[in-house]
């Protein structure tokens, strides 16, 4: 059984990795929390963040908040080579435009 280390309202982070708490059964193991988008022009870009702006069941702010705390606090291997910032900004234009 995985200990909790965070959660907010829509999803938690254990030990092994984080999963959502709303209406639909996800999980993020904590070795792919690191997959980036394969792409030169958006290196550095994760690719969880991408995957969620697109689900309508899940907001992306919450999504965004537990998946920062799940870097931190687990630090899976690879977390160095991603770009926080740009890949909040690019999954926050996302969300806006699936909501349109």
């Amino acid at each position: 059984m995985a200990n909790r280390l965070w959660a907010n309202n829509h999803w938690e982070v254990a030990d092994d990795g984080m999963a959502s708490l709303g209406p639909v059964e996800y999980f993020i193991a904590r070795d792919r929390l690191c997959e980036l988008r394969p792409s030169r022009e958006t290196a550095g870009i994760a690719s969880w963040p991408l995957q969620m702006a697109d689900k309508s069941w899940a907001p992306i702010e919450p999504f965004l908040e537990a998946f920062q705390q799940a870097l931190m606090r687990l630090q899976p291997k690879g977390v160095e080579r991603i770009d926080i910032a740009a890949s909040f900004a690019v999954a926050r234009e996302r969300a806006v435009k699936s909501d349109t």
